[in-house]
């Protein structure tokens, strides 16, 4: 295992630490997953509702990290198609990507 909880055989992207690091900052939960080809974290936490009468609900995202313009590689494409809730996976720039998800934008 790397220091920062990674396994060694995982080339995380470049931006990776950034938006892990911010994220807990905030008061997020991440966890960092070893799986190749899937996604990279878990991010766990309130998902704020688009007004003040919509509900806000605790819950969790699976993020795949990329560098800004990097695209899926064909075994992680092969992997989203085949998701029965794609809303709960999604594809990161940079920590605004997550936010967003959160509503915190």
């Amino acid at each position: 295992m790397s220091p920062k909880g990674r396994p060694n055989y995982a080339r995380p992207d470049g931006n990776s630490t950034a938006i892990v690091d911010g994220l807990r900052e905030l008061g997020f939960d991440v966890d960092i997953m070893p799986i190749p080809n899937r996604y990279d974290i878990v991010v766990s936490g309130v998902r704020l509702g688009k007004s003040s009468s919509t509900f806000t609900v605790d819950t969790s995202v699976r993020v795949e990290i990329k560098r800004p313009g990097e695209k899926l590689n064909a075994n992680e494409e092969s992997y989203w198609e085949k998701q029965k809730n794609p809303g709960s996976l999604i594809r990161a720039e940079s920590i605004d990507d997550v936010l967003e998800w959160f509503g915190r934008t």
